[in-house]
């Protein structure tokens, strides 16, 4: 309980703090210290009442203290959070005290990017997430982040190659890197986890690839390995015989410490591969494919795992065998991804039906 005593002209409310520890706030009228009382008593049965030493406490400082206190975030995911932070989160409210940022703040934030609308959505969520862990570390009582109206993202246009373009958009990459695109294009692998396979990991025998890593960088952009973000991530993919026989002639020929390695023998680097060679083989392949009067497909690394997981839907694999060949946390996910590629004619489970019905009349 709160507690109001006169000290000479002035009014002082003490009572304690959510800490245990003793505050105490003066005013210059009676009435005033009253109200407020009232106020901390409420606040206090509630649940909502914040420490007043926490009132100085700076965007800034919130948000190094909460980045300190987030021990699952894998090293990659740390760079890039706290880069989203250092460009876009800290030269806006920073110096701000975090009690004093408002709902207008945030929207009027929001509304002044001129950043994709994917980015925004990206830069919001990693503010609103620092925001809702300050009221459960006792910062704040509301989070600011209410009813803000935000950018409509538009998804990334999946490239979905069949298998010919698969094996001609191989075909321009250099000769020691085509069977990754087999892999990546049949197996669903991300290419962190493609790059992380040792050779112990492709299991001739049974056609598998087992995942049980990813290449991540640390703190300084060096290569290093980690688990998949979720246990959905560790998995045993099974091959086409085809690209299981690409594999074990690639592993003849380019023996090493990874299954896939650079020219001089070293494990290659993520952006390095997207960036440069995987671009390379798509500007070439792209030429030849307008010399031929065939439409120009530009596919970013990424849509070789999307060609993967479609095929599997189009070939009837059911939603979650699906999820789990794709290292998926939830099947809701895979099917809000890959919705338009599972099958909408509901013709055969109708007649099937009725088939059913007739023979019992």
């Amino acid at each position: 309980m709160a507690s109001v005593h006169q000290r000479g002209k002035s009014w002082v409310v003490r009572y304690r703090t959510p800490q245990d520890t003793n505050a105490q706030q003066t005013f210059k009228a009676r009435k005033d210290a009253l109200a407020f009382k009232a106020e901390v008593e409420v606040a206090t049965q509630r649940g909502t009442l914040i420490d007043p030493a926490s009132r100085r406490t700076t965007y800034a400082d919130w948000h190094a203290q909460w980045m300190n206190h987030r021990p699952d975030l894998r090293e990659s995911t740390r760079q890039r959070v706290q880069g989203i932070a250092r460009v876009h989160l800290l030269p806006t409210f920073g110096h701000l005290p975090v009690q004093r940022i408002t709902q207008p703040d945030v929207q009027a934030w929001v509304s002044a990017q001129t950043v994709a609308p994917a980015t925004v959505r990206r830069n919001y969520g990693e503010f609103s997430a620092s925001l809702e862990a300050a009221v459960v570390g006792g910062i704040l009582t509301v989070s600011p982040c209410r009813g803000i109206r935000l950018p409509k993202a538009v998804r990334a246009q999946m490239v979905i190659l069949d298998h010919d373009e698969v094996e001609s958009l191989a075909a321009c990459i250099l000769p020691r890197y085509r069977a990754l695109v087999f892999l990546l294009a049949y197996g669903g692998l991300r290419i962190g986890e493609a790059l992380d396979l040792i050779p112990s990991d492709i299991d001739l025998d049974k056609g598998t690839v087992r995942v049980v890593s990813t290449l991540t960088l640390d703190k300084g952009g060096r290569k290093t390995s980690g688990r998949p973000k979720s246990e959905a991530g560790l998995r045993t993919v099974p091959l086409p015989s085809q690209v299981k026989t690409m594999l074990a002639e690639h592993m003849d020929s380019y023996p090493g410490e990874y299954v896939f390695t650079g020219g001089r023998g070293a494990q290659i680097h993520v952006s390095n591969f997207g960036e440069r060679t995987f671009k390379q083989a798509v500007t070439k392949w792209s030429e030849q494919r307008r010399e031929q009067g065939l439409p120009v497909l530009r596919p970013r690394v990424h849509d070789l795992r999307h060609t993967a997981i479609t095929q599997w839907i189009r070939l009837g694999a059911d939603l979650p065998r699906v999820k789990t060949w794709a290292g998926h946390t939830s099947a809701a996910f895979t099917l809000n991804q890959y919705a338009g590629y599972f099958p909408s004619d509901d013709s055969k489970y109708m007649e099937a039906l009725n088939a059913g019905m007739v023979k019992r009349s």
